[in-house]
């Protein structure tokens, strides 16, 4: 498959939001059942709470079964670079954002709905208010339905300099629920933050 320069449009009716990709370009190799072959994308894209559009690209050795309805890949790298426009837990811009995800194993089958992820690593950074930001998450097996979601465990770190500072980690066990409604058998949390020469720290 040689696809370049698409634009697509996605729109979600139940949340309004929409999401514009752009120049959106796909190669493959020889695309055979069951058979691993490398794929390549790169995209552009637009919507909610990114500014300016973010860069995509992705990487993975995939194996298509259109019979079954089952994609597998392997040694899966996305990265995306942009800007975000922030939230309430950071209601500052950040700037030069980005974020790579890594994945040796990703599995759906569409005939069940059912998606799984072996040993997921995200790593983010950029700069907020001219100040270094970083966010980790670690997830070492995570299976997702339509109906439900559910993962052993997590570890995750948001790092944010400046001021004020923050410092958070979190590790959680016991992930379970719908994709609507989750809950944790247990959750740590430690909590540091700084405003001026003030530093406060907290266990959950």
């Amino acid at each position: 498959i040689q696809l370049k320069d698409a634009d697509i449009t996605l729109r979600d009716e139940r949340s309004q939001s929409a999401w514009d990709i752009m120049g959106f370009s796909l190669a493959t190799g020889r695309i055979v059942r069951d058979t691993p072959v490398d794929m390549n994308l790169e995209a552009m894209i637009k919507g909610s709470g990114v500014r300016d559009g973010a860069k995509i690209t992705a990487k993975a050795s995939v194996a298509v079964n259109l019979e079954s309805h089952k994609i597998a890949a392997r040694d899966l790298v996305v990265v995306a670079k942009g800007d975000w426009s922030g939230a309430a837990w950071i209601p500052e811009p950040v700037v030069g954002l980005e974020v790579v995800v890594r994945s040796p194993y990703v599995g759906i089958d569409a005939a069940s709905s059912r998606m799984t992820i072996e040993q997921l690593a995200m790593r983010a950074k950029g700069q907020r208010a001219g100040s270094p930001l970083e966010f980790s998450l670690d997830l070492p097996a995570f299976e997702m339905t339509a109906d439900t979601i559910r993962a052993a465990s997590f570890t995750s770190r948001l790092r944010v300099d400046g001021v004020p500072a923050l410092d958070a980690a979190w590790v959680g066990e016991g992930l379970s629920g719908s994709p609507q409604a989750w809950g944790l058998a247990r959750l740590d949390t430690t909590l540091t933050s700084k405003r001026q020469s003030r530093s406060t720290r907290s266990f959950v």
